[in-house]
């Protein structure tokens, strides 16, 4: 098998919700399928317009696939009108969007994604207008749903899911090119869903498309490890410098510059002490960076940087870098979970499974950031398959140094996953290995509410937070981001702080959220001499309390 397939790859017109996010508007009054815009059906029906696209494109397309999202549809639906070319678009549910803004894997799908079922697609008027090329026979026939969603509404597809099903999909378009001598495919459909087919950070709206080429055969093992989501060298990636000790160094990205730069020569260092574990560098999607490469052979030899480093060159957030460091390092091992398998790998493989050691993975960020990236480990999937144990390892600032403003509120981002009960349950198993990072959190969280000149008055505050407390842990928390300073402001007769009345109320998952994410002292005490613990009578609540005081404090 050899050659390659031209894939070419047109994203969905202007959404109405994304011109609303645009105007800093709430569109989720929409409720789901986000439609097309005037102006996304203006940009599919210019590129319908093109003359070179339809002729040496469109016109030469041995297959055209497209999402079953609605405004994929339409978007298809105006190229096809504007062009009057009209091929069979087979309308395929493994295009449709992957949902990247809930993606922990147990919360409601996001709106825009909330699909159709099958007859209620055939009734929109894009599609009868086109009723002769669209080819619905892979979606569930009637009203049955095919996006990520049960009957609750809620999305369990995780990064490392999303991961293989765009290997799945890859696999299966190289089949059918080899099959019946595909040369030209046209996908029309979403952003991240092409990220994960191709690698590439970003795509623009129509008029604008990409062409991405992608090879039948799956390459032999080389020493170049740059994989992208769904790259077709990571099913079958080298195994030069995998040597059986299943020792890595992983190295979150990070979208500042000097930052990346911070954590890359940190990672050499531990390279250094550690006799050369494999050393996984994981990206933001940002083009905007020098060479991850080129930084670590300031450190390291160009031998090593060849020999042992993978670069990761296109996850965009702290969860997708744990997934594909994940990924990497399952097509590097012969024993991982069967949920985390390549498509390409054999049956022999899996007679192994679950009797290696777990994989010994140092974890490479800043401080402030390290609790929240722990707790993704702990709630990925992918880290639990692979069976990671993973170790914070953060880079330090020097004396005199201190991060940017806009790291200063990192505790919000803390505070926002600990409405889970699970991350809850997994920061109690894990912040004692994380204790200097916890403090460097809480320092960065004092200085942000130091900071802040907009003030609430203590009567005011204190009416705020009772009301919040009667309504729920989401309204304190949500009470707390917006007026931060409540959370270290005396407040009624007895100068009582939030943690005191949080304790009062035995609500143990706001005394975490104070304590970690909003930088409390379990030992500060009010004007009565008082401490939190003394206005509790859970012994569970006041042995933790306790124990914080002493450790963090």
């Amino acid at each position: 098998m050899s050659g390659r397939l031209e894939v070419v790859l047109v994203r969905h017109g202007m959404t109405e919700g994304l011109e609303a996010r645009a105007r800093g508007q709430d569109a989720a009054h929409l409720e789901r399928d986000d439609p097309l815009s005037a102006r996304g059906l203006e940009e599919a029906r210019m590129l319908g317009s093109d003359v070179d696209f339809v002729q040496d494109v469109l016109g030469a397309a041995d297959l055209v696939l497209c999402s079953p999202l609605s405004r994929a549809l339409a978007t298809c639906s105006a190229v096809l009108e504007a062009s009057g070319a009209r091929p069979r678009v087979l309308v395929s549910p493994e295009l449709r969007e992957f949902n990247r803004l809930r993606c922990d894997g147990h919360s409601r799908l996001y709106w825009r994604h909330v699909g159709r079922p099958r007859a209620e697609l055939e009734r929109l008027e894009c599609v009868r207008a086109l009723a002769e090329c669209f080819d619905f026979s892979l979606l569930p026939a009637g009203e049955c749903g095919w996006w990520d969603a049960g009957a609750d509404g809620v999305c369990r597809v995780e990064y490392d899911a999303a991961y293989w099903r765009a290997q799945r999909f890859l696999a299966e378009l190289r089949r059918m090119a080899v099959a019946v001598g595909l040369k030209r495919v046209v996908l029309f459909g979403h952003e991240n869903c092409f990220r994960k087919l191709t690698g590439a950070a970003a795509f623009p709206h129509p008029p604008h498309y990409a062409v991405h080429c992608l090879p039948l055969a799956l390459p032999a093992p080389t020493s170049s490890r740059r994989f992208l989501w769904g790259s077709p060298e990571l099913a079958k990636c080298p195994r030069a410098a995998y040597n059986g000790e299943r020792a890595a160094i992983v190295v979150l990205g990070c979208s500042d510059t000097a930052e990346h730069r911070r954590r890359l020569l940190h990672a050499a260092a531990l390279f250094r002490e550690r006799a050369r574990p494999l050393l996984c560098v994981c990206s933001t999607g940002d083009t905007g960076h020098a060479d991850p490469l080129q930084v670590l052979q300031e450190a390291l030899s160009a031998e090593e940087v060849e020999r042992y480093v993978t670069v990761d060159e296109s996850s965009v957030t702290t969860e997708c870098n744990m997934d594909m460091a994940a990924a990497i390092l399952a097509a590097l091992d012969q024993s991982m979970d069967p949920s985390m398998r390549s498509p390409c790998e054999g049956e022999e493989a899996a007679a192994e499974r679950g009797q290696a050691e777990p994989w010994a993975v140092a974890l490479v960020t800043n401080g402030w950031h390290m609790p929240r990236a722990l707790l993704l480990h702990e709630m990925s999937a992918a880290s639990r398959a692979l069976r990671l144990h993973v170790s914070p390892c953060a880079c330090r600032y020097e004396a005199g140094e201190s991060p940017t403003a806009k790291y200063l509120p990192y505790g919000f981002h803390l505070a926002g996953m600990l409405l889970d009960d699970a991350c809850v349950d997994a920061l109690l198993r894990r912040w004692r290995d994380m204790v200097p990072e916890v403090r460097e959190l809480r320092t960065n969280m004092r200085l942000f509410s130091a900071q802040r000149t907009e003030r609430v008055a203590p009567q005011a505050a204190l009416a705020q937070l009772k009301s919040a407390l009667g309504a729920g842990d989401s309204a304190v928390l949500a009470l707390l981001q917006k007026h931060i300073e409540i959370a270290h402001m005396p407040m009624g007769s007895h100068g009582s702080y939030a943690l005191h009345y949080c304790a009062s109320h035995g609500r143990m998952r706001l005394c975490i959220v104070l304590v970690f994410a909003h930088a409390c002292s379990p030992a500060q005490r009010n004007a009565k001499g008082r401490t939190p613990q003394s206005y509790t009578e859970d012994t569970e609540l006041i042995a933790l309390l306790d124990e914080l005081a002493t450790v963090l404090d």
